[in-house]
């Protein structure tokens, strides 16, 4: 089943008489010339038909079906006498039957799956009647939750926002009834979260203030309303419903939302969970033979023995470490909160192409992981016995743990970058209040090079090119990228560094592998930020580069020495179901653009192969977000 090029549904309210009419033009522009206020619109793309679909095939009387969802192999059957379309959104399959006996097989089929299912009689393009299924109702436990959270007495500043949630997320899940049963758990889990944190507030005085948790209400708010408009937009009853990304207003973009939830999930079954800051935590239980790691000879074994590997985490429930809520923003873009996980809207009709690339989560999540990690790392700023006891660890030799010498040499890199980057002459008198400047002023750089090295060995498998490729590409989406130039060549070659440490002249060598895949994807883009890294590596290495990558050294060890896990990025990277027949590399037998049920295990390997494309398609990125919808096993 072959997906072809796409076209575009249009439905229009009519005023006289009071009904809607449906019709399909070739392009988005065509609908424009002649656009009505009430009309909205989707794309969707034909099934083994090589031509698209006009208008005239709405002509005289047809029965419209939408089922959904569905891979569309599933009906493979109907194409015999039925025209058979696919879109994005979760009512996914579009068929004209030759019938009203075809056409009332195809719904007893879709009542006996439990699909839901929506059919309009056309006359002529106009809608004179429609029948749907039912979505089911929200589980009853958790719209009591929600009545009891609406009613709890709130400061002023959470009322609102709570307001707003308890019916949102009532919607959501009632709305959500067909989806995966682990989705739906997300959303319970998203449930609980909301509902601890308020009662968090209201029971203890601790860190959460009202404005604290409004900010992560908010969040919440944000993207749930975004997952529900994009989600369960085109769903019954159909005409009723509308999506606010505008280009898919019609059917909504249920399947894109399905394939990002996948990835997602797989990443929360490997490296979630894996938990690493769990793992990490442990260290601290280590107190004999921890050595001088500021000293510490690199080529002492020490350095590469698989710490967190040979750690298990404590037997307790964990909430998972990777965002449940995953949604589309052309605002937020690639972005990670403590309960969210955003894509820009470009990818929904791009991500065939590296400059949107889905792969670009990897970083989000290497963020959710770091932060966990860190937290173990730096002092409560705001107390003055940790401030001291901070101040101690810097000046004494060793730490009494091994945790707490990973400690100190994080504080140590940090006084040491600062002193790089300001060029003070002489070494910095620190007390309490300057040591609360350093680490705030170098908190976010210290989180993107532990995020840049994570990401580089756990989910691009320490291959440079692919890497340097893969973030640089995206880093063209960036519209002020030329002033983070200097910032990125950094963190890109510390991340390289990290495979070259025991190298005399490692830095070196990460700088010549950083600058050979710049100057490839220069020649193959002529993208002028690529350009202007490249200069700026061949005129300031000497008097600028490579002191700051010095300093950030003891960084990139802590990266690579104390969060990475060979047992765990095997358990990330491996997939059974990958072949060597699919050409001079191993990679997957799909083949792109066929509808074909075939499963894989490894969403991101698959990402890898099939999104290299140098111009963005549409329909390529359909067929991608369809293979991640309904052919990942797994969760």
């Amino acid at each position: 089943m072959k997906l072809e090029r796409q076209s575009f549904l249009v439905l229009e309210r009519l005023a006289k008489p009071s009904a809607h009419k449906v019709h399909i033009v070739q392009t988005l522009s065509e609908a424009l010339l002649d656009w009505k206020p009430s009309m909205r619109i989707s794309p969707i793309f034909a099934v083994d038909r090589p031509h698209a679909p006009s208008t005239s095939a709405l002509r005289g009387r047809r029965r419209l079906l939408f089922i959904g969802p569905v891979h569309p192999d599933a009906l493979r059957w109907a194409q015999r006498n039925s025209r058979l379309f696919v879109s994005l959104g979760l009512l996914n399959v579009l068929l004209l039957p030759n019938s009203r006996a075809e056409a009332a097989k195809l719904l007893k089929w879709a009542k006996e799956k439990g699909l839901l299912y929506e059919a309009w009689d056309l006359e002529n393009g106009v809608v004179k009647k429609a029948v749907f299924s039912e979505a089911g109702a929200a589980p009853a436990e958790l719209l009591k939750g929600l009545a009891n959270l609406s009613s709890m007495a709130l400061p002023p500043e959470l009322s609102d926002a709570v307001g707003e949630y308890c019916p949102l997320m009532a919607c959501t899940v009632s709305r959500g009834s067909s989806f995966p049963s682990a989705m739906l758990q997300d959303l319970r889990q998203i449930d609980n979260y909301v509902v601890e944190t308020v009662r968090e507030l209201k029971g203890s005085a601790g860190e959460n203030t009202p404005y604290r948790v409004l900010g992560q209400l908010l969040s919440v708010n944000a993207g749930l309303s975004r997952f529900s408009s994009q989600t369960f937009a085109g769903t019954s009853p159909i005409m009723e419903t509308e999506c606010h990304f505008w280009s898919n207003s019609l059917l909504g973009i249920g399947v894109a939302t399905l394939g990002l939830w996948h990835l997602n999930s797989f990443l929360e079954q490997t490296l979630g969970k894996a938990r690493i800051p769990e793992r990490f935590a442990r260290l601290a239980e280590i107190r004999q033979d921890v050595p001088d790691l500021t000293t510490l000879s690199i080529n002492d074994p020490f350095w590469t023995a698989d710490h967190l590997g040979r750690l298990e985490p404590l037997a307790r429930e964990y909430e998972p470490l990777i965002p449940p809520l995953t949604y589309f923003s052309g605002r937020d873009g690639f972005k990670s909160t403590a309960t969210t996980l955003s894509a820009p809207l470009a990818c929904v009709s791009s991500c065939n192409s590296p400059r949107w690339s889905l792969l670009t989560l990897t970083h989000e999540v290497s963020h959710t992981i770091v932060r966990s990690v860190v937290s173990e790392l730096y002092p409560n700023l705001g107390e003055h016995r940790e401030r001291l006891e901070t101040l101690d660890l810097i000046e004494r030799k060793q730490g009494r743990s091994l945790l707490e010498e990973i400690r100190r040499l994080l504080l140590v890199s940090i006084v040491r970058m600062d002193d790089v980057y300001s060029k003070r002459d002489g070494a910095l008198e620190i007390d309490e209040e300057s040591l609360v400047g350093l680490i705030e002023h170098w908190q976010r750089e210290i989180e993107e090079i532990l995020v840049h090295v994570f990401d580089f060995l756990y989910f691009y498998g320490k291959d440079v090119d692919r890497y340097v490729s893969g973030i640089w590409t995206s880093w063209g989406t960036i519209p002020n990228i030329n002033n983070r130039i200097r910032d990125y060549v950094i963190r890109s070659i510390c991340a390289v560094l990290s495979i070259h440490l025991r190298r005399p002249s490692g830095e070196e060598s990460a700088r010549d592998q950083v600058y050979r895949t710049l100057t490839r994807i220069f020649t193959e883009t002529n993208d002028e930020y690529v350009k202007k890294a490249m200069v700026y590596i061949e005129k300031h290495w000497e008097d600028e580069i490579r002191d700051r990558v010095l300093a950030h050294k003891g960084v990139v060890k802590i990266a690579r020495t104390f969060l990475f896990s060979d047992a765990v990025a095997t358990a990330l990277r491996g997939d059974p179901e990958i072949s060597g027949k699919a050409g001079k590399k191993e990679g997957y037998t799909l083949r792109a653009g066929y509808l074909d049920l075939r499963h894989i295990r490894n969403p991101l390997r698959f990402l890898e192969q099939y999104t290299t494309s140098k111009v963005a398609s549409a329909t390529a990125s359909a067929w991608i977000f369809y293979v991640l919808a309904f052919c990942v096993q797994g969760r």
